[in-house]
């Protein structure tokens, strides 16, 4: 990872890049399935945020993640996911107002295609995957108040 923050009397922009083990919690680059060793892992994530703090009671910030998931098929295609997110953050005045927007694509595996039967006793036939692209969205708001009653 790398961070790091401009500005003299405070932090104007703030900034974080990381390279992350890409597929699946808790996995190792490389294990050993009896005689045969599996690269279950060998794609990375890349990761990235940037806030600006033009004043010191508004933050605006943005971030992305992306990365491959699995391997690549004998296509040379690969499952994938991407995300982007743009958020703020207002606070003045006893007035709290944030909020966050995110995004994202994602080209995964949407099954196989099998055009020989197949099935308990049915023909074996070819079968071919398909990769299809998936857009999730989503924000969230929230406002609040802190009273001067205590």
């Amino acid at each position: 990872m790398v961070l790091g923050a401009i500005g003299k009397e405070r932090d104007i922009l703030t900034y974080k890049v990381s390279i992350m083990n890409g597929t699946g919690l808790g996995k190792m680059d490389q294990y050993v399935w009896g005689d045969t060793i599996t690269r279950a892992n060998q794609n990375k994530d890349i990761a990235g945020r940037v806030v600006v703090k033009p004043w010191e009671w508004l933050h605006i910030g943005g971030g992305a993640r992306t990365g491959l998931i699995g391997v690549k098929d004998e296509d040379g295609r690969s499952q994938s996911h991407t995300r982007y997110a743009v958020d703020f953050n207002f606070e003045k005045w006893n007035f709290r107002i944030q909020g966050e927007y995110l995004w994202g694509i994602d080209v995964m595996d949407a099954g196989v295609v099998n055009d020989g039967g197949g099935g308990c006793g049915g023909k074996k036939g070819t079968s071919a995957v398909t990769y299809k692209e998936h857009k999730p969205y989503g924000y969230w708001v929230q406002a609040m108040y802190m009273t001067p009653i205590r």
